[in-house]
Formats: C-alpha cells, structure tokens, sequence
C-alpha cells in the first residue's frame, strides 16, 4: 500500500473516486448539507492543494483528507461555528483576497475496508504538513 498521500492539485484524477469513498463512509445526512452541496465541487478545485488522498497498491483511493485555508485570529472566540461556517468563510476568504492564516480541517475520511490500520494518524500528519508548508497555522 501506498503510504503518501497525494494532493488533488497533484493527482486530479482521483476527484472521480471521491463520491465512491464518501458515499461508503459518511452518513447521508453529510451529502444533504446544502452548504456542502453549494461548494464541494469548488472546494475540490478551488483548494485542490489541500485536498488529499491516499490509494492502496492498486490506485484504489482508500482515504481523503479535506481542508479549508481561512483567517482566523488564533482565539476560541474567533472560530468559524462549525463545518458549514468554515466552509463558508474560507470562500468568502478567498473571493476578498484575503491571505489565510490557518488550515481549517473540515473531514478525514477512510474507508471501511481499511479502518484501524492507522491511516488516521497519517492523514492528520498530512494536513499539519500542508498547512506548515504554506506556513499556516
């Protein structure tokens, strides 16, 4: 299995096995967010550089990490009210030319099949990798 995970921007391809990954992991509630339904697509190639994912040996994607970059001024007050408003203020963010302080994480997704293998830890290391990069919180 591969252990790299790759960006969208790197591998745009994989964009089409994401539904797949999500349908089976996600409950359906999540893909009925109208906030998700309004900006997913442009999540995806709006920030493709911090959409992730990691495939098994066959190319199979097997897992996917999802983030936003926004302002944020580093205070518990200051914190987008949840996924929908992190989604929201990272576009709005983003259509003002407003420079990103942070990565927001919205969702590490793995599938089923692979659960429990520590595939989370290696996501969550991604993401802090992406932001640290771009030097982000």
């Amino acid at each position: 299995m591969s252990q790299i995970p790759a960006t969208l921007a790197e591998r745009p391809e994989l964009e089409a096995q994401l539904p797949r990954l999500h349908a089976e992991s996600w409950p359906a509630f999540m893909q009925a967010d109208p906030i998700a339904v309004r900006y997913w697509g442009a999540l995806l190639s709006t920030f493709a550089e911090y959409q992730y994912v990691l495939c098994d040996e066959s190319d199979t994607l097997i897992a996917a990490g999802h983030a936003i970059p926004l302002v944020w001024d580093g205070t518990v007050e200051g914190l987008p009210e949840g996924w929908d408003a992190a989604i929201e203020w990272g576009f709005r963010d983003y259509e003002q030319g407003e420079a990103p302080t942070t990565l927001c994480g919205l969702s590490i997704v793995i599938a089923p099949t692979q659960q429990g293998r520590g595939l989370s830890e290696l996501m969550v290391r991604t993401m802090k990798n992406l932001a640290a990069a771009d030097g982000l919180d």
